[in-house]
């Protein structure tokens, strides 16, 4: 299965709300390269990577770097190149963690 495939199949579970349907991968790109960041497993991850591109999921990641849980920002802050966060978005993102 390519890239594409597996990222499709993928979101099901992540998007519990749409009742096993999966949404658009381009006109919902956004929320699909932030939730696949923050709750995703490996696998999907990379089938993210591997359809969108490091350059564009840097991209969203950046522009919607208030977004990502404190974990996630940690496993992924080097890699895609994502600027310092102020100490109050940390701590907002703490708090919202059960």
């Amino acid at each position: 299965m390519d890239a594409t495939g597996k990222l499709q199949a993928g979101l099901a579970s992540l998007y519990p709300e749409l009742a096993g349907a999966t949404p658009d991968l381009l006109e919902h790109a956004e929320s699909i390269i932030l939730r696949v960041l923050n709750e995703g497993g490996e696998e999907l991850q990379i089938a993210l990577l591997e359809h969108y591109g490091q350059e564009r999921v840097s991209e969203v990641a950046r522009k919607r770097l208030h977004r990502l849980t404190n974990p996630t920002y940690r496993r992924w802050s080097n890699r895609l190149n994502l600027p310092p966060r102020s100490a109050s978005v940390q701590r907002i993102q703490a708090l919202w963690q059960p």
